[in-house]
Protein backbone atom coordinates (compact mmCIF):
# COMPACT_ATOMS: atom_id res chain seq x y z
CA UNK A 1 0.00 0.00 0.00
CA UNK A 2 1.44 3.38 -1.01
CA UNK A 3 1.44 6.56 1.07
CA UNK A 4 0.21 9.83 -0.41
CA UNK A 5 1.68 13.28 0.26
CA UNK A 6 -0.56 16.10 1.49
CA UNK A 7 0.18 19.07 -0.83
CA UNK A 8 -0.42 21.62 1.96
CA UNK A 9 1.92 20.04 4.52
CA UNK A 10 4.31 18.09 2.27
CA UNK A 11 4.06 15.19 4.69
CA UNK A 12 3.16 11.61 3.87
CA UNK A 13 0.15 10.18 5.64
CA UNK A 14 2.56 7.84 7.48
CA UNK A 15 4.41 10.88 8.86
CA UNK A 16 1.11 12.49 9.79
CA UNK A 17 0.13 9.31 11.63
CA UNK A 18 3.42 9.37 13.52
CA UNK A 19 2.86 13.01 14.54
CA UNK A 20 -0.64 12.09 15.66
CA UNK A 21 0.61 9.21 17.84
CA UNK A 22 3.27 11.42 19.46
CA UNK A 23 0.79 14.25 20.14
CA UNK A 24 -1.76 11.87 21.67
CA UNK A 25 0.79 10.06 23.89
CA UNK A 26 2.72 13.22 24.77
CA UNK A 27 5.97 11.35 24.19
CA UNK A 28 6.54 8.08 22.38
CA UNK A 29 9.34 5.59 21.80
CA UNK A 30 9.94 4.11 18.33
CA UNK A 31 8.37 0.83 19.50
CA UNK A 32 5.24 2.61 20.77
CA UNK A 33 4.97 4.37 17.42
CA UNK A 34 5.38 1.11 15.46
CA UNK A 35 2.80 -0.65 17.63
CA UNK A 36 0.25 2.12 17.08
CA UNK A 37 0.76 2.68 13.35
CA UNK A 38 -2.04 1.57 11.07
CA UNK A 39 -1.19 0.50 8.40
CA UNK A 40 1.99 -0.87 10.01
CA UNK A 41 5.55 -0.02 9.02
CA UNK A 42 8.86 -1.75 9.64
CA UNK A 43 11.51 -0.40 12.03
CA UNK A 44 13.75 0.91 9.24
CA UNK A 45 10.96 2.90 7.57
CA UNK A 46 9.75 4.29 10.92
CA UNK A 47 13.27 5.47 11.73
CA UNK A 48 13.53 7.11 8.32
CA UNK A 49 10.29 9.04 8.91
CA UNK A 50 11.37 10.02 12.42
CA UNK A 51 14.68 11.41 11.13
CA UNK A 52 12.81 13.34 8.45
CA UNK A 53 10.37 14.85 10.98
CA UNK A 54 13.19 15.79 13.34
CA UNK A 55 15.07 17.47 10.46
CA UNK A 56 11.93 19.48 9.62
CA UNK A 57 11.62 20.64 13.24
CA UNK A 58 8.19 19.04 13.70
CA UNK A 59 9.26 16.62 16.44
CA UNK A 60 12.21 16.48 18.83
CA UNK A 61 14.33 13.50 19.84
CA UNK A 62 15.46 12.86 23.42
CA UNK A 63 17.85 10.24 24.77
CA UNK A 64 20.23 7.80 23.14
CA UNK A 65 19.60 4.32 21.75
CA UNK A 66 18.14 2.11 22.99
CA UNK A 67 16.33 4.57 25.29
CA UNK A 68 14.96 7.14 22.89
CA UNK A 69 11.63 8.95 22.77
CA UNK A 70 10.10 11.68 20.64
CA UNK A 71 7.90 14.67 21.50
CA UNK A 72 6.06 17.22 19.40
CA UNK A 73 8.09 20.38 18.86
CA UNK A 74 7.18 23.26 21.13
CA UNK A 75 5.65 26.45 19.75
CA UNK A 76 9.07 28.08 19.64
CA UNK A 77 10.40 25.20 17.48
CA UNK A 78 7.58 25.19 14.94
CA UNK A 79 9.07 27.32 12.17
CA UNK A 80 9.58 24.30 9.89
CA UNK A 81 6.24 22.65 10.68
CA UNK A 82 4.14 22.68 7.50
CA UNK A 83 0.88 22.15 9.40
CA UNK A 84 1.71 25.16 11.55
CA UNK A 85 2.53 27.14 8.39
CA UNK A 86 -0.95 26.43 7.05
CA UNK A 87 -2.61 27.51 10.32
CA UNK A 88 -0.40 30.58 10.70
CA UNK A 89 -1.50 31.89 7.28
CA UNK A 90 -5.26 31.27 7.59
CA UNK A 91 -7.17 34.58 7.30
CA UNK A 92 -8.80 36.33 10.26
CA UNK A 93 -10.87 39.48 9.65
CA UNK A 94 -10.22 42.82 11.34
CA UNK A 95 -13.37 42.50 13.44
CA UNK A 96 -12.38 39.01 14.54
CA UNK A 97 -8.87 40.25 15.31
CA UNK A 98 -10.31 43.00 17.50
CA UNK A 99 -12.37 40.53 19.54
CA UNK A 100 -9.52 38.04 19.87
CA UNK A 101 -7.10 40.77 20.97
CA UNK A 102 -9.40 41.68 23.86
CA UNK A 103 -10.43 38.21 24.99
CA UNK A 104 -8.28 35.30 23.80
CA UNK A 105 -5.15 33.97 25.49
CA UNK A 106 -3.17 30.74 25.35
CA UNK A 107 -0.30 29.76 27.61
CA UNK A 108 2.49 27.59 26.19
CA UNK A 109 6.25 27.31 26.58
CA UNK A 110 6.05 29.67 29.60
CA UNK A 111 4.72 32.40 27.30
CA UNK A 112 1.26 33.98 27.35
CA UNK A 113 0.18 34.42 23.74
CA UNK A 114 -2.60 36.88 23.01
CA UNK A 115 -5.19 37.60 20.34
CA UNK A 116 -5.14 35.89 16.94
CA UNK A 117 -1.69 34.40 17.59
CA UNK A 118 -3.06 32.78 20.76
CA UNK A 119 -6.04 31.40 18.85
CA UNK A 120 -3.78 29.84 16.21
CA UNK A 121 -1.58 28.24 18.89
CA UNK A 122 -4.66 26.98 20.75
CA UNK A 123 -6.07 25.49 17.55
CA UNK A 124 -2.76 23.75 16.77
CA UNK A 125 -2.45 22.28 20.27
CA UNK A 126 -6.09 21.46 21.00
CA UNK A 127 -7.75 20.73 17.64
CA UNK A 128 -5.05 19.42 15.31
CA UNK A 129 -4.35 16.16 17.24
CA UNK A 130 -7.99 15.09 16.80
CA UNK A 131 -7.96 16.11 13.14
CA UNK A 132 -4.79 14.12 12.53
CA UNK A 133 -6.53 11.10 14.00
CA UNK A 134 -9.36 11.27 11.46
CA UNK A 135 -9.18 9.36 8.19
CA UNK A 136 -11.11 10.44 5.09
CA UNK A 137 -10.63 9.55 1.43
CA UNK A 138 -12.98 12.32 0.32
CA UNK A 139 -11.46 15.21 2.31
CA UNK A 140 -7.69 15.90 2.32
CA UNK A 141 -6.21 16.60 5.73
CA UNK A 142 -5.32 20.20 4.87
CA UNK A 143 -8.94 20.89 3.87
CA UNK A 144 -10.20 19.44 7.17
CA UNK A 145 -7.76 21.66 9.08
CA UNK A 146 -8.89 24.79 7.23
CA UNK A 147 -12.60 23.96 7.59
CA UNK A 148 -12.27 23.19 11.28
CA UNK A 149 -10.27 26.38 11.91
CA UNK A 150 -13.01 28.46 10.28
CA UNK A 151 -15.70 26.59 12.22
CA UNK A 152 -13.99 27.02 15.60
CA UNK A 153 -13.27 30.69 14.93
CA UNK A 154 -16.91 31.34 14.08
CA UNK A 155 -18.04 29.35 17.12
CA UNK A 156 -15.84 31.47 19.37
CA UNK A 157 -17.20 34.69 17.87
CA UNK A 158 -20.76 33.50 18.49
CA UNK A 159 -19.92 32.57 22.09
CA UNK A 160 -18.42 36.01 22.76
CA UNK A 161 -21.47 37.66 21.23
CA UNK A 162 -23.68 35.54 23.47
CA UNK A 163 -21.71 36.35 26.63
CA UNK A 164 -21.65 40.09 25.88
CA UNK A 165 -25.44 40.13 26.19
CA UNK A 166 -24.94 39.39 29.90
CA UNK A 167 -22.90 42.53 30.52
CA UNK A 168 -24.39 45.42 32.46
CA UNK A 169 -24.54 48.11 29.74
CA UNK A 170 -23.84 50.96 32.14
CA UNK A 171 -20.96 49.36 34.06
CA UNK A 172 -19.60 47.15 31.26
CA UNK A 173 -19.25 44.32 33.78
CA UNK A 174 -20.85 40.90 34.07
CA UNK A 175 -23.62 41.10 36.66
CA UNK A 176 -23.56 37.73 38.42
CA UNK A 177 -25.99 38.69 41.19
CA UNK A 178 -28.72 36.29 40.11
CA UNK A 179 -26.29 33.38 39.91
CA UNK A 180 -24.91 34.25 43.35
CA UNK A 181 -28.42 34.45 44.85
CA UNK A 182 -29.43 31.14 43.26
CA UNK A 183 -26.58 29.42 45.11
CA UNK A 184 -26.86 31.07 48.54
CA UNK A 185 -30.20 30.73 50.32
CA UNK A 186 -29.78 33.84 52.49
CA UNK A 187 -27.37 36.06 50.54
CA UNK A 188 -25.61 38.89 52.32
CA UNK A 189 -24.45 40.87 49.28
CA UNK A 190 -26.56 43.22 47.19
CA UNK A 191 -24.62 42.94 43.93
CA UNK A 192 -21.85 40.71 42.53
CA UNK A 193 -19.80 41.62 39.45
CA UNK A 194 -16.78 40.41 37.55
CA UNK A 195 -14.87 41.87 34.64
CA UNK A 196 -14.71 38.71 32.53
CA UNK A 197 -15.19 34.97 32.68
CA UNK A 198 -12.30 32.88 33.93
CA UNK A 199 -12.79 30.32 31.18
CA UNK A 200 -15.20 29.43 28.40
CA UNK A 201 -16.50 25.98 27.45
CA UNK A 202 -14.27 24.21 24.90
CA UNK A 203 -11.93 27.21 24.49
CA UNK A 204 -10.46 27.21 27.99
CA UNK A 205 -9.21 30.21 29.93
CA UNK A 206 -9.88 33.71 28.70
CA UNK A 207 -7.03 36.18 28.32
CA UNK A 208 -7.93 37.78 31.66
CA UNK A 209 -8.22 34.30 33.19
CA UNK A 210 -4.62 33.60 32.21
CA UNK A 211 -3.48 37.00 33.50
CA UNK A 212 -5.08 36.31 36.89
CA UNK A 213 -3.62 32.81 37.03
CA UNK A 214 -0.11 34.07 36.31
CA UNK A 215 -0.52 36.98 38.73
CA UNK A 216 -1.53 34.58 41.52
CA UNK A 217 1.59 32.43 41.27
CA UNK A 218 3.32 35.03 43.44
CA UNK A 219 6.82 34.66 42.01
CA UNK A 220 8.98 37.37 40.45
CA UNK A 221 7.53 36.45 37.05
CA UNK A 222 4.07 37.41 38.37
CA UNK A 223 4.85 41.10 38.83
CA UNK A 224 4.22 42.24 35.22
CA UNK A 225 0.85 40.47 35.28
CA UNK A 226 -0.05 42.00 38.64
CA UNK A 227 0.74 45.45 37.23
CA UNK A 228 -1.38 44.73 34.17
CA UNK A 229 -4.24 43.52 36.34
CA UNK A 230 -3.99 46.65 38.47
CA UNK A 231 -4.27 48.87 35.39
CA UNK A 232 -7.35 46.92 34.26
CA UNK A 233 -9.12 46.90 37.63
CA UNK A 234 -8.33 50.43 38.87
CA UNK A 235 -11.00 52.23 36.78
CA UNK A 236 -13.47 49.40 37.40
CA UNK A 237 -13.18 49.61 41.20
CA UNK A 238 -13.27 53.41 41.22
CA UNK A 239 -16.39 53.34 39.05
CA UNK A 240 -18.20 50.93 41.38
CA UNK A 241 -17.26 52.95 44.44
CA UNK A 242 -18.73 56.05 42.83
CA UNK A 243 -21.90 54.42 41.47
CA UNK A 244 -22.75 52.56 44.68
CA UNK A 245 -21.44 55.32 47.00
CA UNK A 246 -19.15 52.91 48.86
CA UNK A 247 -17.60 54.32 52.02
CA UNK A 248 -15.26 51.38 52.82
CA UNK A 249 -13.47 48.54 51.01
CA UNK A 250 -12.54 45.00 52.06
CA UNK A 251 -9.87 42.99 50.21
CA UNK A 252 -10.23 39.21 50.40
CA UNK A 253 -6.88 37.80 51.63
CA UNK A 254 -5.04 34.80 50.17
CA UNK A 255 -5.08 31.42 51.86
CA UNK A 256 -1.52 30.45 50.90
CA UNK A 257 1.57 32.55 51.55
CA UNK A 258 3.31 33.87 48.44
CA UNK A 259 6.42 35.93 47.83
CA UNK A 260 4.38 38.55 45.94
CA UNK A 261 0.74 38.17 47.09
CA UNK A 262 -1.62 39.46 44.41
CA UNK A 263 -4.30 41.00 46.63
CA UNK A 264 -1.79 42.79 48.88
CA UNK A 265 -0.03 44.36 45.90
CA UNK A 266 -3.31 45.33 44.25
CA UNK A 267 -4.46 46.92 47.50
CA UNK A 268 -1.28 49.02 47.65
CA UNK A 269 -1.28 49.83 43.93
CA UNK A 270 -4.94 50.76 43.47
CA UNK A 271 -5.13 53.98 45.46
CA UNK A 272 -8.48 54.14 47.26
CA UNK A 273 -9.43 57.14 49.35
CA UNK A 274 -12.05 55.24 51.34
CA UNK A 275 -11.13 53.29 54.52
CA UNK A 276 -9.99 49.69 54.32
CA UNK A 277 -11.74 47.09 56.45
CA UNK A 278 -9.00 44.64 57.49
CA UNK A 279 -9.80 41.00 56.70
CA UNK A 280 -7.32 38.66 58.37
CA UNK A 281 -6.66 35.13 57.16
CA UNK A 282 -6.68 32.76 60.14
CA UNK A 283 -4.22 29.92 59.66
CA UNK A 284 -5.71 26.74 61.09
CA UNK A 285 -3.79 23.51 61.65
CA UNK A 286 -4.33 22.17 58.14
CA UNK A 287 -4.71 25.00 55.63
CA UNK A 288 -7.37 24.09 53.08
CA UNK A 289 -7.53 26.22 49.90
CA UNK A 290 -11.08 26.83 48.73
CA UNK A 291 -10.33 25.34 45.30
CA UNK A 292 -9.81 21.90 46.88
CA UNK A 293 -13.36 21.78 48.28
CA UNK A 294 -16.15 20.75 45.92
CA UNK A 295 -19.04 20.92 48.41
CA UNK A 296 -20.59 24.38 48.88
CA UNK A 297 -21.39 23.80 52.57
CA UNK A 298 -17.75 22.89 53.28
CA UNK A 299 -16.56 25.91 51.33
CA UNK A 300 -18.77 28.23 53.37
CA UNK A 301 -17.64 26.56 56.59
CA UNK A 302 -13.98 26.82 55.62
CA UNK A 303 -14.30 30.47 54.54
CA UNK A 304 -16.16 31.38 57.73
CA UNK A 305 -13.51 29.71 59.89
CA UNK A 306 -10.47 31.21 58.13
CA UNK A 307 -11.55 34.82 57.38
CA UNK A 308 -11.74 37.21 60.33
CA UNK A 309 -13.17 40.74 60.07
CA UNK A 310 -10.64 42.67 62.17
CA UNK A 311 -12.55 45.93 62.41
CA UNK A 312 -14.25 47.56 65.39
CA UNK A 313 -17.99 47.24 65.76
CA UNK A 314 -18.45 51.03 65.87
CA UNK A 315 -16.67 51.54 62.56
CA UNK A 316 -18.68 48.85 60.82
CA UNK A 317 -21.87 50.40 62.19
CA UNK A 318 -20.79 53.74 60.70
CA UNK A 319 -20.53 52.37 57.14
CA UNK A 320 -23.48 52.30 54.74
CA UNK A 321 -22.06 50.72 51.58
CA UNK A 322 -19.03 48.43 51.28
CA UNK A 323 -17.16 47.02 48.30
CA UNK A 324 -15.56 43.57 48.70
CA UNK A 325 -12.72 42.88 46.26
CA UNK A 326 -11.67 39.31 45.42
CA UNK A 327 -9.27 37.96 42.79
CA UNK A 328 -11.71 35.37 41.39
CA UNK A 329 -15.28 34.36 42.15
CA UNK A 330 -16.34 30.73 41.85
CA UNK A 331 -19.07 29.55 44.19
CA UNK A 332 -19.04 32.91 45.98
CA UNK A 333 -18.52 31.15 49.33
CA UNK A 334 -15.67 33.40 50.49
CA UNK A 335 -17.37 36.70 49.72
CA UNK A 336 -20.59 35.36 51.26
CA UNK A 337 -18.81 34.27 54.46
CA UNK A 338 -17.14 37.69 54.84
CA UNK A 339 -20.34 39.52 53.93
CA UNK A 340 -22.35 37.51 56.47
CA UNK A 341 -19.93 38.41 59.28
CA UNK A 342 -20.18 42.11 58.46
CA UNK A 343 -23.96 41.87 58.10
CA UNK A 344 -24.30 40.33 61.56
CA UNK A 345 -22.69 43.46 63.00
CA UNK A 346 -24.57 45.92 60.79
CA UNK A 347 -27.77 44.43 59.31
CA UNK A 348 -28.55 47.66 57.42
CA UNK A 349 -25.28 47.72 55.51
CA UNK A 350 -25.24 47.13 51.75
CA UNK A 351 -22.36 45.28 50.10
CA UNK A 352 -21.22 44.68 46.53
CA UNK A 353 -18.45 42.39 45.34
CA UNK A 354 -16.10 42.63 42.35
CA UNK A 355 -13.44 40.29 40.96
CA UNK A 356 -11.45 40.35 37.72
CA UNK A 357 -12.82 36.93 36.72
CA UNK A 358 -15.67 34.61 37.62
CA UNK A 359 -17.25 31.32 36.66
CA UNK A 360 -19.03 31.04 33.32
CA UNK A 361 -21.59 28.49 34.47
CA UNK A 362 -23.61 29.87 37.30
CA UNK A 363 -20.72 30.51 39.68
CA UNK A 364 -19.51 26.94 39.46
CA UNK A 365 -16.37 26.30 41.46
CA UNK A 366 -13.17 27.50 39.80
CA UNK A 367 -10.63 24.73 40.37
CA UNK A 368 -7.69 25.93 38.29
CA UNK A 369 -6.77 29.02 40.35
Amino acid sequence: MGYTIDPATHLTDAQQNIINIIMILGQASPKQIRDALNPPLGPVMVQRHLRNLVAKGIIKKFGQAPRVYYVAASIKDRSKDKIWSVIRNLPITNDQNRILAATFGFDADFTLYRGDEAFRHWFYAKQVPALLKQKSKNSPQSERIIENFETMLQRYMEMIQHTESSRDPGLNLFDATERYRSIHSNPSLTKVFYHDFYSLPQFGKTLLGYIVQKAKIGEESSLPYIRELASIMTPVIHQLIEVFKCDAAAWVPHTLKRMHPLQDILCRTIDLTIPKIPIVKIIVKDVVPQKTLSDLHRRLENADMTNHVAESKNKILSYKNIIIIDDAIGSGATIEAIGAKIKRINPKIKMIAIAPVGSFKGFDIIKDI
